[in-house]
């Protein structure tokens, strides 16, 4: 054996040295083969481009002598000479493919016989016209080989008794083949079931190529005088409805969910308003139950077409009734002084300090902390070192250690003043680890401030399971310990009486002389611990706020949704002399943000990390004198959880057609109740899964699983039934519209606050977690070489077992309209953030797959288009506007003759490819061509919109295509819409669960799922106004019910 040793061993040197050899040559080829298909890509584009273009056309065939048809090759089918449909000369080729497997009509040997037709590349485009006779569309496929193998393959489907001519780039062909030895060109059916005729003619090659298709900007299309709507003026105004006197009155409420009363408390919301109506912000006056002057601060938020105001955003001290709210009008055009109008917000030049009459406050231009110092009479409440804290790996990181954070004050009106911060965390160290953007709004007369804090996450989140990352060299996972905003009260802590209330309860602890903290470690579950964390209590749900007062001023913090957001809580530190907001606390353990095995489910590959991802909260300070029960402190907490609400009336919300024609639910509702009804059934299936199976916590709260599986599947996607947050049907994420769109659009409908609620957590869920708010890739240089891809500020994940395990490299799941809605409604200053972000996003063309320059979901297209109309109202960018002209061109020119869109389109290639995708079609294409419509009022996308209709209503049987109806109706007077609507309206009823049981009551089809909510509830309330308009009423307007008993309610 020892004699063997010398020749085992050498063996064994001899295997490993070839291994080595081998893995060493492999790793060379992987690293060389890249760029030498680069280099050979470079070559052929510099010899194309230095080619001598052909200046005349070259004829393939044009059957106008025998010697043409010789050209050809065929396989079952029949070829005759024929004078019928001749596009050039006086004859053409009838070619009829036979029932059979693959017939086919081809030339090939022929450019082995004539070498000048086969380089294509001094040609422009590769032509032919055919002709289809028959009475249905009919599909052939085109292929087109070169020498080597290669090819080039394109469906054609030419429409019933229709000629088609028929183009093909070279320069989008040479990405397929070579357009310098083109070897075959191939027309061939794949198992027709019957024989059809087609005929074919001039085959040839163009220099420059043929314009085919017309443009949107053709001036055929830009005709502004001929009428854009048959019916009427789509956004015409009732002005008789709403005039008294000189000026318009309309009626709007502060909504106040609560059962609080409170009297002339801050009160904001937006108001929609007619186009060409309101051209200033300041000309209009607002009067109480008993018609005395309101004071207000108002903002433009979005403007029509022409300039006049479309969302306007309103804060004024309002008072309402509990549950019922506070009653208010609006008359406008009304001139208002302005001049005499003071802001309370003055800086230095190292401060910006707030006075608001009850507190004042300071806030440094150098170091970011909440509150330098801030008073309450005089007396100072607030010291210095209120920091805001993020904790990593043992280390504390500032705000205030941040010395290049930027302080900009937002809003400096009479009665709201906002300040923004925007900077890093920063260790002692000098080193930066997440960004935090902090808002401050105080309010003129009152004591307490709200806030708005977002940190944004900079940090590496692990992916082992995604093939980019393996095999490099990354960091280790990094998580987060702990986000905390720090107040330093010392003088109050001293002597101080902490209060909080849980479970129904108001509770209290007197004599606080050590650490004091109350956790909401779970959604049902919250303990109270003294030093060294010893429980001295426990229950189930706080009510998110926390009072500490030494009876002559206290303080009282609350945490917006604070047990659905958790880990949550508070800590009253009295060596510090520190009330501690616990965002995350340390004693949950870290927050991790790596990508799981959950994403490694049916039909996903862990693509998406959670690069950038961001997490706000809204937070209410209130500052007071006395103890806790005379200030009043718990009905300023609970009035803080859900704050009142600015809303217009439905009717008119209606009649400024600010979100298109969509009805007066309370004059519809005498017509339509039973579809109501359904929709709010339905509503309220989607409403009830989120609380039946406790979908919350800090990264979860506000968002849902996609659908539930009634039974195990018999592969290996899922095997058991539920809801399973794995896979690509994991989180639902943003899908189309949008859930929280069609719930946002009820809320403004019926003023019913649980649909308010529901878009709002669903709104702020996909702002912050689903959407990347850094490029972190680009920014860390410990990740260089991972593509930066899915670090792209703006885009947002698709749905998956992680938020962010989705890909997010195009747009087919980011779409911000919804999100400007909640920014309509509420004026929330981050919603426009995010919903600007993800309009840079758009206008990269962010459209392909990764490493898939040839694929382009239309529905990533649709929502860049709607996205950036959206975006050119509310900011009026003319970048997104010429952008969308663009977007939209482009679906004009890439519809198919019989209306619908391929599902497709191959940016390389230049062509649209795959079948029509009816739920693409229906809930982004549809919209979006719509929203560009009324826009524009361009012709061609009212042809387009026309088509696309006509198609849904004959392919899509039970889909709510609601919206593309009634706007037909409206740009074509034909009724054939309306009766399509009456049809698809019952069958929704036909078709929606009503019993007892909770997964199915209310849900339309057999299946559990999320996206039959975002189809139904959005896009149906726009049929109730085309037939109320066309009076095509389906029964009797019920008598007893009038618009003012079904005003704005609360749940």
């Amino acid at each position: 054996m020892n004699r063997l040793k010398p020749y085992i061993i050498g063996a064994v040197a001899g295997v490993l040295f070839v291994v080595v050899l081998g893995g060493a040559a492999y790793i060379a080829y992987k690293t060389v083969k890249p760029l030498t298909k680069k280099i050979i890509s470079k070559i052929s584009n510099m010899r194309f481009n230095s080619l001598k273009k052909a200046t005349n056309d070259l004829v393939i065939a044009d059957f106008e002598i025998p010697e043409d048809f010789k050209k050809f090759t065929d396989s079952n089918v029949e070829v005759a000479v024929s004078k019928e449909y001749p596009s050039s000369g006086s004859y053409c080729a009838k070619v009829t493919f036979k029932k059979s497997k693959s017939p086919s009509f081809k030339i090939e040997h022929y450019f082995e016989k004539d070498k000048s037709l086969s380089n294509w590349a001094s040609y422009g485009s590769f032509l032919f016209d055919i002709y289809n006779p028959q009475d249905s569309p009919q599909r052939l496929i085109l292929q087109i080989k070169d020498k080597s193998g290669e090819r080039y393959k394109q469906d054609i489907t030419i429409e019933p008794n229709a000629k088609e001519t028929v183009e093909i780039e070279t320069a989008a062909l040479r990405h397929s083949v070579s357009i310098f030895n083109i070897a075959q060109v191939n027309l061939f059916r794949w198992e027709p079931q019957s024989d059809s005729v087609f005929y074919i003619d001039n085959l040839r090659l163009t220099p420059q190529g043929v314009k085919i298709k017309k443009s949107i900007f053709d001036p055929e299309f830009l005709n502004t005088k001929e009428p854009v709507y048959a019916t009427q003026d789509y956004f015409s105004f009732p002005l008789d409805r709403w005039q008294k006197g000189d000026a318009r009155e309309f009626p709007i409420v502060v909504v106040n969910p609560t059962s609080l009363r409170f009297k002339d408390l801050p009160a904001r919301g937006g108001i929609p308003f007619p186009k060409g109506e309101l051209t200033s912000k300041n000309e209009l006056a607002i009067k109480d139950g008993q018609g005395n002057i309101v004071p207000y601060q108002s903002k433009v938020m979005a403007k029509w077409n022409d300039g006049s105001i479309k969302w306007l955003l309103l804060d004024f001290p309002a008072s309402a009734e509990p549950g019922i709210g506070g009653q208010y009008t609006i008359d406008y055009p009304v001139k208002q002084d302005v001049s005499k109008q003071k802001t309370f917000v003055f800086q230095t030049s190292g401060q910006v300090i707030v006075d608001t009459g009850k507190i004042k406050f300071s806030v440094s231009k150098k170091a970011f902390r909440l509150f330098d110092k801030l008073w309450m009479e005089g007396k100072e409440v607030v010291s210095a070192g209120s920091d805001l804290t993020m904790q990593f790996r043992g280390k504390v990181y500032r705000s205030s250690a941040d010395k290049k954070y930027t302080l900009t004050i937002e809003e400096d009106g009479p009665l709201v003043v906002g300040l923004k911060a925007e900077g890093w965390f920063v260790d002692d160290r000098g080193r930066q680890f997440c960004k935090f953007l902090t808002r401050i709004k105080a309010y003129k007369g009152e004591s307490f401030v709200r806030v708005y804090h977002t940190f944004i996450y900079t940090g590496y989140p692990e992916n082992t399971y995604h093939y980019l990352y393996k095999g490099k060299r990354l960091p280790k996972n990094e998580t987060i310990e702990e986000v905390a905003i720090n107040l330093r009260i010392p003088e109050v802590i001293k002597e101080g009486i902490v209060t909080f209330a849980a479970d129904n309860q108001v509770l209290q602890k007197k004599d606080i002389d050590t650490d004091l903290k109350i956790l909401q470690k779970k959604d049902d579950h919250f303990e109270v611990l003294k030093a060294k964390n010893q429980k001295i209590g426990e229950g189930k749900k706080l009510e998110g706020w926390v009072d500490v007062t030494n009876g002559q001023k206290g303080v009282c913090a609350v945490i917006r949704k604070l047990w659905q957001q958790f880990p949550k809580g508070f800590e009253v530190d009295p060596k510090e002399g520190a009330l501690i907001l616990k965002l995350w606390p340390k004693e949950a353990g870290d927050m991790d943000l790596k990508t799981t095995a959950k994403t490694l489910g049916p039909e996903d590959v862990a693509r998406g990390s959670a690069f950038g991802l961001a997490k706000t909260h809204e937070l209410v300070f209130y500052f007071h004198g006395g103890d806790y029960k005379v200030s009043k402190a718990r009905e300023i907490a609970l009035s803080a959880q859900e704050p009142p609400l600015v809303l217009s009336s439905s009717a008119w919300l209606a009649d400024t057609r600010a979100l298109g024609a969509v009805s007066d639910y309370s004059k519809g509702l005498a017509y339509f109740e039973k579809y109501e009804d359904a929709l709010e059934r339905l509503f309220d299936w989607a409403d009830r899964q989120k609380k039946n199976f406790k979908w919350y916590g800090i990264l979860d709260f506000g968002d849902t699983l996609s659908w539930y599986r009634q039974e195990g599947y018999e592969d290996d996607s899922y095997d058991e039934p539920g809801w399973h947050p794995v896979g690509r049907w994991g989180w639902f994420n943003c899908e189309g519209m949008g859930t929280h769109m069609g719930a946002l659009l009820q809320f403004l409908r019926t003023g019913n606050y649980k649909y308010f609620e529901f878009g709002e957590d669903l709104s702020r869920h996909m702002m912050d977690v689903d959407t990347c708010h850094f490029n972190t890739v680009a920014y860390d240089k410990r990740l260089k070489g991972i593509y930066q891809d899915y670090s792209q500020p703006g885009s947002m994940h698709r749905h998956s077992g992680d938020h962010w395990g989705g890909r997010n490299e195009e747009a087919s799941h980011t779409n911000l309209n919804g999100i400007l809605l909640y920014y309509y409604i509420t004026g929330n200053d981050r919603a426009l953030d995010v919903a600007k972000e993800t309009g840079e996003f758009f206008l990269k063309h962010p459209i392909t797959y990764f490493k898939h320059p040839d694929i382009a979901p239309s529905r990533g297209m649709a929502n860049i288009l709607m996205g950036e109309i959206a975006l050119y109202e509310a900011t009026g960018d003319e970048r997104f506007k010429k952008d969308a002209d663009y977007w939209a061109n482009m679906f004009f020119q890439g519809q198919n003759r019989n209306g619908s869109f391929s599902e497709d389109y191959n940016p390389r290639d230049k062509r649209w490819d795959g079948d029509p995708h009816i739920g693409y079609m229906n809930g982004y294409t549809l919209p979006a061509l719509i929203d560009y419509h009324k826009l524009t009022g361009n012709k061609a996308i009212k042809e387009a919109i026309v088509k696309l209709t006509d198609y849904l209503s004959a392919h899509d049987e039970y889909g709510a295509v609601s919206e593309g109806l009634a706007y037909s109706y409206f740009l074509t007077g034909d009724k054939k819409y309306l009766e399509v609507t009456e049809k698809r309206l019952e069958s929704m009823l036909a078709s929606q669960r009503t019993n007892d049981d909770p997964l199915m009551n209310g849900m339309i089809y057999q299946k559990p799922y999320y996206a039959r909510v975002v189809e139904f509830l959005y896009f149906t309330p726009y049929a109730f106004e085309a037939l109320i308009s066309s009076q095509n009423t389906p029964q009797t307007p019920r008598s007893d019910l009038g618009p003012e008993q079904r005003g704005p309610t609360s749940e």
